[in-house]
């Protein structure tokens, strides 16, 4: 449960780019780009003879390649062709936008291309590669009688590196809704046997809301009223056949971006966000569930506070950048010391919160001393390379109440006796026998 705010938001540092650019200066305003805007290594590679070593001596597969374009340049063609027979996915450079250059890059089963015209062409090409990475983590249902038809759906969708699943009408679309809760996108044709796309969107619409799940029928029919009955029913959009590649592609990722959109808002509800720990919010929806489980005897409930030693003497001193870096160094002992299953907050300002579930009475003592050495020695070297220890106090409540509330104020009158008793140290209220 222990998810931060980074995870909300993508991580490229251990992804690589490989970009094929004639123009030296161009390509190296592209890594810059790129590394600054995404933090991932890019390799530049010069001809299709450095683009094969590159491939080759790789110690770990590149994302994506990036390559420049021009109609009958051989060396061109012929890297891009040998990218996409390693399985590497390719995003096309060109400086033309005539029809015969899109049709031959369309037709190579490239990701997509990108005009070399400007720096809004570079901060395109950023968003693409974001556009990857998020479609990378994605799961998408295909509901198709043709299997033909759901096939060719399938190399689009596995091209822009979606995680896809296949359904030969709208009850085996359903089961496979159960089974992959992940899913986040269904396409779903008209006339299916068994369920046709109208059941199928009206059955999930009971179970999955708009910010949860986007349906797009794709039909042949091009009659208003059902395109309107779908929409009506509950799908997000609807798109008639035949249509472009680019078309599909494009509505595709403006649904998957609006999912991650809600679905990042959602989450950034419950977190802190200079240290990525769940927020006060979130502590006190799950405190209360968490003991009323505890209530009914299925767990064993821990609250314990914490708060950083002489906070205000750090800021008075150092000044609030290096307050700053305490908390977060903070933040990050707790992420490191305690249990995937156990609840870290920031409570607010230099006062945090940890919630445990089945720690053993004997075990209690250990478990928070434990931190509090590991705080204690911990070291941070400011800009000036000035060393600044901290040090922290700790209550602990490990006697159920009656209340999430009643717990939280025990753990806190434990935290100041443990300030008045000289900081840096934990007291428990439990009882020695």
């Amino acid at each position: 449960m222990k998810v931060m705010i980074d995870s909300l938001q993508q991580d490229f540092s251990d992804k690589k780019v490989l970009l094929k650019e004639s123009d030296a200066a161009f390509a190296k305003a592209i890594a810059a780009k790129i590394f600054k805007e995404l933090n991932c290594e890019v390799h530049i590679v010069k001809d299709l003879a450095t683009l094969k070593e590159g491939i080759k001596n790789a110690d770990t597969p590149y994302f994506v390649g990036i390559f420049d374009y021009t109609q009958d340049a051989l060396d061109d063609i012929e890297s891009i062709d040998y990218a996409l027979a390693k399985s590497l996915p390719v995003i096309a450079l060109t400086e033309s936008f005539d029809d015969d250059t899109r049709d031959t890059l369309l037709s190579k089963n490239i990701v997509d291309y990108v005009l070399k015209r400007s720096i809004d062409d570079i901060d395109y090409l950023v968003r693409l590669i974001r556009q990857l990475a998020r479609n990378s983590a994605m799961e998408v249902l295909i509901a198709e009688d043709s299997s033909v038809y759901r096939k060719n759906l399938v190399d689009i969708l596995k091209n822009q590196l979606f995680t896809t699943y296949e359904a030969k009408d709208g009850e085996e679309a359903l089961d496979m809704i159960k089974k992959h809760e992940n899913i986040k996108l269904v396409l779903t044709d008209y006339f299916m046997p068994n369920m046709d796309g109208f059941e199928l969107v009206t059955k999930l619409r009971k179970t999955k809301s708009k910010d949860e799940l986007a349906i797009i029928a794709i039909s042949g029919d091009t009659s208003e009223m059902v395109v309107s009955k779908f929409l009506k029913f509950g799908a997000t959009d609807y798109i008639k056949k035949p249509f472009s590649k680019e078309e599909f592609i494009c509505r595709i990722n403006n649904h998957v971006e609006h999912i991650a959109l809600i679905e990042f808002q959602k989450e950034l509800a419950n977190f802190d966000f200079l240290t990525g720990l769940y927020n006060r919010k979130y502590l006190v929806d799950t405190g209360k569930t968490l003991h009323a489980n505890a209530i009914r005897g299925n767990i064993e409930f821990i609250v314990g506070m914490m708060d950083i030693d002489n906070f205000k003497l750090i800021n008075d001193r150092y000044g609030h950048d290096v307050g700053d870096m305490v908390i977060k160094d903070f933040a990050k002992w707790l992420k490191e010391c305690f249990r995937s299953s156990d609840i870290v907050c920031r409570f607010g300002g230099e006062e945090f919160c940890v919630l445990l579930t089945n720690v053993e009475d004997q075990h209690i003592d250990f478990t928070f001393d434990k931190f509090l050495h590991t705080v204690r020695n911990s070291e941070i070297v400011t800009k000036q390379k000035e060393i600044v220890q901290y040090t922290v106090s700790i209550g602990v409540c490990a006697t159920l109440q009656s209340s999430f509330e009643g717990m939280i104020k025990v753990a806190d009158e434990k935290l100041y006796e443990a300030k008045r008793a000289g900081k840096d140290r934990v007291v428990t209220d439990i009882i020695p026998s």
